[in-house]
């Protein structure tokens, strides 16, 4: 099972209840109108609550449930155009679909695999109410279609030109046609026609651009394959499919391969997967689409049938819980009884009767359940308490405290019966499930794992902090001090329930950190810092899949593990750096001293954390000899925050401030000014209040900048305004990036990255840094007009962003404008010479190349 697999359970959690909610809103809608049919506006709204819930399922990809609320809406609108012949029975089958999907969706939520096939007797009934024909399995099929094609499947270079693929694509639809009619008649043999077929199929896979078709001709090709070579069962419905195979290849022949980006050719897709699933692996091209789409996974065994259709069959979590409460309730009873008896001393004969019959009726509830282990101890428990009562066996307590022991394991049972979701076949326990929490019961796992999430989830949150101060400070190591032990507190945990993988892979973030951001006091690139924190991601998600029972989980820790190889922590590699570097520090470790006057200054520095620049400031300017006092807390009080501006300066516009040089650094041409590529506009998708509160949030933005830019430049000694500086592109890169504003986002991005190198002292604020930054500064307000649809940016962003990231590497260049260029004295420029272009004339035609690569002419 692919990551991706795990996380469309975590996005249907996330819109669950929504979804409960708008299927309840639906029904009382249906029972309204079923009341009053006179009522059309309730119809109006149950089918406008449908369409909703539509929309939704579709969003997580579980299209076999997007499907049927698909029926149940054209249902619904059906009935409130008295179209439907029975309208009894089509209110009877729309309810049952309403309270049958929240089921269906809560074992997936709980991690169970999306079986579509399940809800096929609840689409026919819908579609025979509309009177429409059934569906067969084949029309549930949903493989996830998104995954990269093989080299055979790449496609031309470069795309053909429409009308020579049109032109194409009719003559090989007319060879395939012709060898289709031969096929549904059986005039040929099946392998010479077959084989032609797929030729084709194939022929326009290597011509075709557009994914949804080329992916389409590749897999009727390989399933041409596969039948030709008897690897796939041929029959009926699987040459009428290659009908609708024919009737796209005939649009793309009218309209050119772009009228096939619509998702017709993905569901025609997924209909020939079905037949590539169910067929032997004796063809390579089949075991090749096997493989590719892992089809494996998308067939259910007959357990996991059995669970499906026992989701649907009214065994939710819901009803279970309210048996489950009763009989506990009924347990408790027992267990207070015996308790009462052992602390009185009590061993007498009497008040058996009661839990006798308590005991009975928990029989009796567990019978219905076909919980028939459980009802087997409660029985022999109720059989001895009735020889206590009788007399036949002496009561003592070794015996009332087996009885106490018994109801335990009868109260874990039901809680993994519920987990299960009423499965009356016990759930086979995996070699992951095995391992977790040994032989211990589910729900006392759970209840163990509930617990370390909790307390994991507090200390991951916690990291997340320190790392966001750290970063932000910037790179004060002493803000991740506390990590590596929140760290070995979860790994605890996991080795408790022996997780180990888990356990050692969160070991070597924890060397990470311990070695290089706090022994070493290293200051991490953008891309290491991602690559941790995708690796503590990781060890999240994983936790959460293993207290949901998600199959497949130990292959989300190939994320943290490949992410820690390229840390250079995975494994016995971690471990000998930490090691090494617990040998330097020993080696390195002073002998103990007198603290001197100097040491105490830099203490009450440290513990003055708010005014630490101030003190170090101090420290730079004082003489070896002398050491500077610390201010006194007076002082300090007395201190006024920000350099106040005289009043006439205040009142006038800031003045302009002067250009800077930045000798022996090297020229960039920058694009002339025009409406440059790269838009910063916001996706159509996004909410227009969104639109608005982000255009708000970069306006502010740039107020704070307009404001405190000029002071830094005046003073690029200035810290404290330098970070608030850094602060303002660090905001518009994460806002930037959140509503799909991504030309602003990474362009903010590089400059945050550049100022993070200045304040970090690893480069000085050279003249060509107040350069580039001067040019930044000046083309924001563009890429806000972007946003708000006034014109693309005449400023050349991808310069500014190719020159930021130069000088935060080290190197000094500077952006200029050619005709600048020109006019200052003869300085040497390196400009690459353009390769020379051939002018076309009026009278020249113009011919497209030919896709490389691609024969469209076909031997048939």
């Amino acid at each position: 099972m692919r990551i991706q697999d795990d996380i469309d359970f975590t996005t249907l959690s996330w819109v669950k209840r929504e979804l409960d909610e708008t299927l309840n809103q639906a029904r009382q809608a249906l029972q309204a109108f079923a009341e009053d049919p006179s009522d059309t506006s309730q119809m109006r709204f149950c089918a406008t609550y449908l369409h909703q819930v539509q929309g939704t399922l579709r969003m997580v990809e579980l299209h076999g449930a997007a499907m049927a609320i698909d029926e149940m809406e054209q249902l619904a609108m059906g009935l409130l155009e008295n179209e439907i012949e029975d309208p009894e029975d089509a209110y009877e089958v729309l309810l049952a679909g309403m309270v049958q999907l929240p089921d269906y969706l809560e074992r997936l939520q709980s991690g169970h695999k999306d079986i579509p096939i399940v809800l096929l007797p609840l689409l026919n009934a819908v579609r025979a109410a509309r009177g429409e024909s059934e569906l067969s399995e084949m029309a549930v099929f949903a493989p996830k279609l998104d995954v990269e094609l093989p080299q055979a499947a790449s496609g031309p270079e470069r795309a053909v030109p429409d009308v020579k693929l049109r032109t194409a694509t009719v003559k090989l639809r007319k060879a395939f046609e012709a060898s289709m009619l031969a096929w549904l008649k059986s005039e040929e043999s099946d392998e010479k026609i077959v084989g032609r077929m797929a030729a084709i199929c194939d022929k326009l896979a290597s011509a075709t651009s557009v994914l949804a078709a080329r992916r389409l001709w590749w897999i009727a090709g390989g399933v041409l394959h596969g039948a030709r070579t008897g690897a796939i069962e041929v029959d009926r419905s699987l040459k009428l499919l290659f009908g609708k195979v024919d009737q796209q290849m005939k649009r793309q022949a009218l309209k050119g391969e772009k009228a096939l980006d619509d998702g017709a050719p993905d569901t025609l897709a997924r209909q020939l997967l079905y037949f590539a699933a169910n067929g032997s692996e004796d063809s390579s091209r089949v075991k090749e689409l096997q493989d590719l789409f892992e089809l494996e996974d998308t067939l259910p065994d007959s357990e996991e049938l059995e669970h499906a259709r026992g989701s649907m069959a009214g065994h939710n979590r819901a009803l279970l819980d309210t048996v489950s409460s009763a009989v506990k309730e009924d347990l408790m009873r027992v267990k207070d009884g015996l308790d009462f008896k052992v602390r009185q001393g009590d061993m007498s004969n009497e008040g058996y009767d009661t839990l006798v019959e308590t005991l009975e009726r928990v029989a009796d509830t567990l019978g219905m359940l076909a919980l028939d282990e459980p009802r087997e101890s409660v029985i022999a428990e109720r059989d001895r308490l009735k020889a206590f009562g009788s007399g036949e066996r002496e009561v003592d307590d070794e015996g009332l405290m087996d009885v106490a022991s018994a109801m335990l394991y009868v109260e874990a049972s039901l809680d993994d019966y519920i987990d299960q979701l009423g499965s009356r076949e016990k759930r086979a326990r995996s070699d992951e499930d095995e391992v977790l929490g040994g032989d211990l019961p589910s729900s006392e796992v759970r209840r163990i794992l509930d617990a370390l999430m909790k307390e994991s989830s507090d200390n991951l949150q916690e990291i997340k902090r320190s790392m966001i101060e750290f970063i932000e400070a910037p790179w004060d190591h002493e803000r991740v001090k506390q990590t590596p032990r929140l760290l070995e507190e979860i790994v605890g945990g996991l080795r408790m329930l022996d997780l180990n993988d888990a356990g050692d892979l969160l070991e070597g973030i924890v060397r990470f950190v311990d070695v290089e951001l706090i022994r070493k006091r290293e200051v991490p690139s953008a891309e290491e810092l991602d690559t941790l924190a995708d690796a503590v991601a990781s060890i999240e998600y994983y936790l959460e899949a293993v207290r949901e029972h998600r199959p497949g989980r130990n292959k989300i820790l190939d994320v943290a593990r490949a992410s820690l190889d390229t840390l250079g922590y995975l494994g016995e590699d971690g471990i000998e750096k930490a090691a090494a570097a617990a040998e330097a520090d020993e080696a390195e470790a002073p002998e103990e001293e007198e603290p001197t006057e100097h040491a105490t200054v830099q203490m009450e520095a440290v513990d003055l954390s708010d005014y630490a620049d101030e003190v170090e400031e101090q420290e730079a300017e004082a003489s070896p000899e002398v050491a500077p006092e610390a201010p006194s807390a007076e002082e300090v009080a007395e201190e006024p925050e920000e350099e106040e501006i005289p009043e006439q300066i205040a009142d006038e516009e800031e003045p302009e401030l002067p250009p800077v040089e930045a000798p022996e650094a090297e020229v960039v041409i920058a694009q002339p000014p025009g409406e440059q590529e790269g838009a910063a506009d916001i996706s159509d998708d996004i909410d227009e209040e969104i639109r608005e509160v982000f255009i708000e949030e970069v306006e502010e933005e740039l107020a704070t900048l307009k404001e405190l830019y000029p002071k830094w430049r005046r003073d690029t000694e200035d810290q404290d305004t330098l970070t608030t500086i850094r602060r303002t592109f660090h905001t518009l890169k994460g806002s930037g990036r959140l509503v799909g504003a991504l030309t602003i986002g990474e362009f903010a991005w590089q400059i945050e990255n550049l100022l993070n190198r200045v304040l970090d002292g690893t480069r000085e604020a050279s003249p060509a840094v107040i350069n580039l930054l001067d040019q930044a500064t000046d083309a924001l307000p563009e890429l806000l007009a972007n946003v708000k649809g006034e014109g693309r940016p005449t400023a050349d962003i991808e310069g500014i962003k190719t020159v930021a990231e130069r000088l935060a590497g080290g190197e000094e260049v500077v952006l200029k404008a050619a005709d600048e260029v020109a006019a200052e004295e003869p300085a040497e420029v390196e400009e690459e010479t353009p390769e020379p272009v051939e002018e076309a004339t009026d009278t020249a035609p113009t011919e497209v190349p030919e896709a490389e690569g691609v024969d469209l002419e076909l031997d048939v």
